[in-house]
């Protein structure tokens, strides 16, 4: 199941609501949510925003995306969505082998071992993580540069 908490009686809503307006006019819609959320978005990042207005709108985008779900079918969207989802947890996992110089030797041998700050390869070293806490209190630094990589960005 989408984590939407979508259940039996949303279905039906969402169904009743296509019955009644129209697949066109709730695809229009749907487009519309999707605009407000780019909009407050969009405010959220260049005026430093409020999350309220990003959450409302995050709410009709999941109403909708949720409504076009069951529109065209919700098997295969649920289908879809936990092979992406699949797809991201890899990306993820393959991307903290490049970052912290771990993962098995194969995949450091075609791959590699990358500061995200300095591009510095560890392939070379699979087995020394770049990454000492020590050198920067309760952050992670990256012992080649030294570049923190908390939210503080602060050179150790």
């Amino acid at each position: 199941m989408i984590h939407t908490g979508i259940d039996k009686r949303d279905e039906y809503t969402m169904s009743k609501a296509v019955d009644i307006w129209g697949k066109t006019p709730q695809v229009l819609m749907a487009i519309e949510e999707c605009a407000e959320l780019t909009v407050a978005l969009t405010k959220w990042l260049n005026r430093g925003g409020e999350d309220a207005p990003v959450i409302e709108e995050v709410a009709d985008v999941l109403i909708m995306a949720t409504q076009m779900a069951v529109m065209f079918g919700i098997d295969d969207v649920q289908r879809v969505f936990r092979q992406k989802m699949d797809r991201l947890e890899a990306r993820l996992l393959d991307m903290e082998a490049r970052i912290c110089g771990r993962g098995d030797k194969d995949f450091l041998e075609n791959g590699a071992a990358l500061c995200p700050k300095c591009g510095e390869n560890f392939a070379d070293e699979p087995h020394t993580c770049p990454w000492l806490t020590e050198l920067h209190g309760d952050h992670d630094s990256c012992s080649c540069c030294d570049a923190c990589t908390s939210a503080c960005n602060q050179e150790v």
